[in-house]
């Protein structure tokens, strides 16, 4: 302070003077301080929220957590636990992804997905090799193209055995299931399809030697009673009558023991094929 003003009003005016440039600058020095402290909590709460949108990207990237703040400092922890346990989810999800694509990939059985409407989202490893379609040819056309028989307007239809559809318009027997769940309130459905082509040769193969003789091709004696018997009971049923004829063959026995059996075996060939010539469809 200037003393040396000769009044008293002077002094007083000088003091004020001072006092006012004195809180001026110590204003100017408080807004400065609390403009850097604002800019730093501004910035870490910036960077806190570019972490958390980028978590569902990036998920187990840590946050550089600020000392200077207990708040943000807090706030920092909770966003780096978050961070890691949604990166443990996401590893947890990919894992039990890839177990149930290697499954699918390598079951026997056709798996195909479809929407509500009938077109075809997945496509499964064994679906292409009985199929003859890739997935990428086929994701998008409706289930009919394979199973022709199934109505489009109701997929859920009970079909455990039909006919399938390849893509070279070859027809082959077929069992499916079709079941339903829910994908995000979606509306999906599974159908698993299996070729049952060889099981279907062999039951036939199985009966075809049960109930038909070998050599010739005849209903066995197994066979022959049960006609016989549902014959007897046709006829009782609507009195009527019905033939049985016994033939013979003079001599087998001979042209066995002098020609021998594989001679036998061609004339009893040759008499079936010329019974059944002459035989009607629905006689025995």
């Amino acid at each position: 302070i200037d003393y040396s003003l000769k009044t008293l009003k002077d002094v007083r005016r000088q003091i004020r003077r001072d006092t006012f440039i004195g809180a001026g600058i110590a204003i100017a020095l408080t807004m400065a301080l609390l403009g850097w402290f604002c800019r730093r909590s501004t910035n870490a709460l910036a960077e806190a929220t570019v972490f958390a949108r980028a978590l569902d990207k990036e998920a187990g990237r840590t946050l550089q957590v600020t000392r200077s703040n207990s708040e943000l400092e807090q706030l920092g922890e909770a966003l780096n636990r978050t961070s890691l346990r949604l990166a443990e989810q996401q590893q947890a999800l990919r894992m039990a992804s890839d177990r149930m694509q290697a499954v699918l990939q390598h079951a026997a059985d056709a798996i195909i997905t479809v929407d509500e409407n009938g077109n075809i989202e997945s496509f499964n490893r064994a679906a292409e090799i009985i199929f003859s379609y890739t997935q990428a040819t086929i994701l998008g056309q409706t289930l009919q193209t394979l199973l022709p028989q199934i109505p489009q307007g109701n997929l859920l239809a009970e079909f455990l055995k039909t006919t399938g559809v390849r893509r070279d318009g070859l027809r082959f027997p077929a069992e499916l299931s079709i079941s339903e769940f829910y994908l995000l309130d979606q509306r999906k459905l599974i159908v698993i399809v299996r070729d049952i082509t060889e099981r279907q040769q062999a039951e036939e193969k199985i009966y075809q030697l049960a109930f038909y003789d070998s050599l010739t091709n005849l209903p066995n004696r197994r066979l022959l009673l049960d006609r016989l018997r549902q014959t007897i009971a046709h006829t009782a049923r609507h009195r009527r009558y019905g033939a049985i004829l016994f033939i013979d063959l003079d001599d087998f026995k001979v042209l066995n023991d002098t020609q021998g059996h594989n001679t036998g075996d061609l004339l009893l060939m040759e008499v079936a094929k010329r019974l059944e010539d002459c035989m009607r469809s629905g006689d025995t």
